[in-house]
């Protein structure tokens, strides 16, 4: 039955078909047997067949064709796009450290990295319509205005991406608190500052430094390094003193690592060897 329906709707699809068709071809016939029966007589005289002359013929009027609407032809007074104002300050974590390009509107810049030393770079900029150019022929490559954004491809990086945004400020680590029990570590880590006596450089996922996750469980920490498989180390530790450690192999030596909850809910890291003396990672629970 499921397949009866279309059937016999397609048959009586078909019987109007033929239906119309029939209609349609019974018109010829008529017309046929109106065109031979005889012409009846007629008594009216015959007429001359009139030629008009040429001379006479009026042609049809003008009126009769679509009359044809002119095409507008643009207007003079469309302004130009307007150009794009760069002038101010432009933010990017370069390789995890803060930079900072001011555009001045009388054709000068500087580019400072604050977190890092107080050197500046000075110079003149040019905006060439999407592009704007650096003390042209130096050694800096031009910048590209892209969806609000500046992009920079210097000689050594890959590009890099400005913006009106200003980053927060680098916190300073705050003080060492020490936890009731073990669980205040477990979770998921990620280091988001490495500092030292000096300098300071951001490691968040957008910066093209260091990406380091720790996970925390009862039995072991499992470190993670750029989401690499071959740079994943699962290793046993230790609490004592509200300080949790455990030890990593860096080229050969068994190195010391150290962890310790800050007030403001960061991880200090910390590691053992001459090298690593003064450097601190700071790390934000991501989950």
């Amino acid at each position: 039955m499921k397949h009866l329906k279309p059937i016999l709707g397609l048959l009586l699809a078909l019987a109007l078909l033929l239906g119309t068709v029939a209609c349609t071809a019974d018109k010829p016939k008529e017309q046929a047997e109106a065109t031979d029966a005889p012409a009846q007589p007629t008594d009216a005289p015959e007429v001359e067949a009139y030629t008009p002359d040429p001379e006479t013929i009026v042609p049809d009027s003008p009126t009769d064709a679509p009359e044809e609407k002119p095409t507008p032809e643009p207007s003079a007074d469309v302004p130009d796009a307007p150009e794009v104002d760069i002038t101010g300050e432009w933010y990017s974590n370069y390789y995890g450290v803060l930079q900072v390009f001011a555009f001045n509107a009388d054709g000068t810049y500087t580019l400072t990295y604050p977190e890092i030393d107080d050197a500046v770079v000075t110079g003149a900029w040019v905006l060439d319509g999407d592009t704007v150019v650096l003390d042209e022929g130096a050694y800096y490559e031009p910048l590209k205005v892209q969806d609000g954004k500046l992009i920079w491809k210097d000689v050594i990086s890959d590009a890099v991406p400005f913006t009106r945004e200003k980053p927060e400020d680098v916190p300073v680590p705050d003080v060492p608190v020490v936890p009731t029990d073990n669980s205040a570590f477990y979770g998921v880590w990620k280091a988001e500052y490495i500092t030292d006596t000096a300098n300071t450089i951001r490691l968040s996922a957008d910066s093209i430094g260091l990406n380091l996750v720790l996970r925390i469980d009862e039995v072991s920490v499992v470190m993670e390094v750029d989401e690499d498989p071959e740079q994943t180390l699962t290793l046993p530790y230790t609490v004592e003193n509200g300080v949790l450690t455990f030890t990593i192999d860096a080229d050969g030596v068994p190195t010391g690592t150290h962890l310790v909850l800050l007030a403001d809910g960061t991880l200090q890291m910390t590691m053992d060897g001459e090298e690593n003396a003064d450097t601190i990672y700071i790390l934000v629970p991501i989950k």
